[in-house]
């Protein structure tokens, strides 16, 4: 590396370091949400659309979306076991569907994949919201099915609605006497139909005794570890670049889905950071807990940026002016266009996704130097535009050449060798029109760790 490669470098990790020595100073953290679940006032499907968000989170907390707010939402099917059925995630955030969409398009042209994708734009402000879609019924259904199944069993006695509509909010089906009243009297006891397990009475309604663990020990797990924003990572990927109850009467029952909701707004700190949430429950008892993960999911946390940092590939080669200091002859040096150069990318109208494929409508500026030879000498200002993830850019690209006394400077790009006239050696700056493409920094480094 010479000299002026190393200045280039030295002053661009100086600046690395200053940006990012705030995220030295901060700490991962994690943070355990304990849950009681009510039942949810609207039924919720297996997945939810951007357009029945807001109604859920209603449902769920019982008041309207904080505008401010990112709402990660877990949405969980079960079988009859326990199991997962299945389970979606999405993130939902009022202000992508308010105001002028157009406008807010040209800026975001991915505004509306945000809400099924796992990402957060660096916000400290977010919730975690869940439904958790159990086998269930309410006190109602339950007295008529009840009624029903007595009916079909000669010696049993049918159901009243008072003592069902009393099992199911006293939380006594299935013999739970410890939640008070006396389910001998009643003479019968409800259970799954499909499993043959007991019924358990919560909040009126009536759900398998097998779900019963995610009433009293449901939890969300929250990890959140540090890390550097996105354009410092690739500001230093450059720099590597360059460097059983028996008597009673048992009324079987088919079962309904029941919705158990809730929720919790936590912070988020540090920025940016990659989060991953963890729903839990404990399927064991007091002495022996057998904690159990139900699903987990990890959000990158990290804000637009209006700069970047990357490398752009010259389609069109140009020439480095060089002096013979033996003979003063001016000779031009091709360079190809395999060379590179590292560019700060500018976004002087709005923010922009570093990282998610964009189509960048508003044009972003691009300066840079090229990471050999001898960067100080060669200056690229360009537009790009097209796909975050790979834009062309057009510009002028400024070169330092070497010019001797009483030779007239060689254009930019020319391959000839001239003698001039005696004496120092003067310096001209020159300009040519330059195009090409510009890569996100992963894309060549990958290149580079192959060959």
């Amino acid at each position: 590396m010479n000299n002026s490669s190393f200045r280039f470098s030295s002053t661009f990790l100086t600046c690395l370091l200053a940006v990012s020595w705030a995220q030295l100073w901060a700490a991962d953290k994690t943070l355990n949400l304990p849950q009681t679940p009510a039942v949810c006032s609207i039924p919720i499907g297996p997945t939810i659309t951007a357009s029945q968000a807001s109604n859920a989170i209603h449902a769920a907390l019982n008041t309207d979306p904080d505008p401010n707010t990112y709402y990660v939402l877990h949405v969980v099917t079960y079988n009859n076991d326990l199991s997962v059925s299945e389970q979606h995630w999405y993130v939902y955030y009022s202000g992508w569907y308010s105001g002028n969409q157009s406008l807010k398009w040209l800026a975001d042209t991915r505004l509306h994949s945000h809400f099924d994708e796992t990402r957060v734009y660096g916000s400290k402000d977010v919730a975690i919201i869940y439904f958790h879609r159990v086998p269930g019924v309410t006190a109602s259904v339950a007295l008529t099915r009840a009624q029903g199944a007595a009916h079909a069993q000669p010696a049993a006695s049918a159901p009243n609605a008072t003592v069902v509509e009393h099992l199911v909010n006293q939380k006594v089906i299935g013999g739970d006497f410890n939640a008070g009243g006396d389910i001998a009297a009643a003479g019968f006891d409800l259970v799954n139909a499909a499993t043959q397990k007991p019924l358990f009475g919560y909040l009126g309604v009536a759900i398998d005794s097998t779900f019963k663990p995610l009433t009293t020990t449901l939890s969300y797990r929250i990890d959140i570890t540090k890390k550097l924003p996105a354009p410092i990572q690739n500001a230093q990927g450059i720099l590597k670049a360059i460097s059983g109850q028996g008597a009673l009467t048992r009324l079987a029952i088919q079962m309904d889905t029941v919705t158990l909701c809730g929720g919790q707004s936590f912070d988020a700190s540090p920025l940016p950071s990659d989060m991953t949430i963890t729903a839990n429950m404990d399927m064991g008892n007091a002495t022996s807990p057998k904690p159990t993960a139900i699903g987990n999911n990890t959000f990158d946390n990290e804000g637009k940026y209006r700069y970047d940092f990357s490398f752009a590939l010259p389609l069109k080669s140009y020439s480095d002016l060089t002096v013979n200091s033996t003979d003063f002859t001016l000779s031009a040096k091709t360079v190809s266009k395999q060379n590179l150069f590292a560019v700060a990318n500018l976004s002087p109208i709005a923010a922009y996704d570093t990282k998610k494929a964009n189509f960048e409508i508003l044009p972003v500026i691009l300066y840079g130097m090229p990471i050999s030879g001898q960067p100080l000498h060669h200056q690229l200002v360009a537009g790009a535009i097209g796909l975050n993830k790979v834009q062309f850019f057009v510009g002028t690209m400024f070169s330092l050449n070497n010019v001797l006394p009483n030779t007239p400077a060689a254009p930019a790009g020319t391959a000839s060798s001239t003698v001039g006239g005696t004496g120092p050696v003067k310096q001209h700056w020159g300009t040519k029109l330059t195009y090409g493409i510009n890569f996100p920094v992963s894309t060549i480094t990958n290149l580079l760790k192959k060959n």
